[in-house]
């Protein structure tokens, strides 16, 4: 009995710690034959995915979905320096719209590299069937 959410989960909480993708491959691929095998839910065999996932050593590599997200912030960030040094360059009045929007913009730029970040690492790697 598969559940395709429980290995979606696991392969995030094992992305989240860190592991390299060959490894969360592996898990997956070892977690879904042992659940098929013992016809029973991967929640039922290993537990809840993150609890499973924890029993791991933290690894060393950041994922996809870390590295999505770290770019999104970086860009909001220089967005947002760009807008305030660009105020005290001009020292004139500036427009609290503009300041306005571009934080909104950076907001909205932090919010969606989250979002693309969360739904690239919890995809099933290639291969796991």
């Amino acid at each position: 009995m598969m559940d395709d959410e429980y290995v979606k989960n696991l392969a995030y909480q094992l992305r989240w710690r860190r592991m390299p993708e060959p490894v969360v491959a592996q898990t997956l691929q070892e977690v879904r034959a042992e659940s098929e095998a013992a016809q029973h839910t991967p929640a039922d065999l290993f537990g809840p995915a993150k609890s499973y996932a924890d029993s791991f050593a933290k690894g060393t590599t950041i994922s996809k979905g870390s590295w999505i997200i770290t770019v999104a912030v970086s860009v909001a960030v220089l967005l947002v320096l760009g807008r305030v040094i660009t105020s005290f360059a001009t020292a004139a009045e500036s427009n609290p719209l503009f300041s306005i929007l571009t934080l909104l913009g950076a907001l909205a730029i932090v919010f969606i590299g989250a979002i693309i970040g969360a739904t690239v690492d919890h995809r099933i790697p290639r291969g796991v069937e």
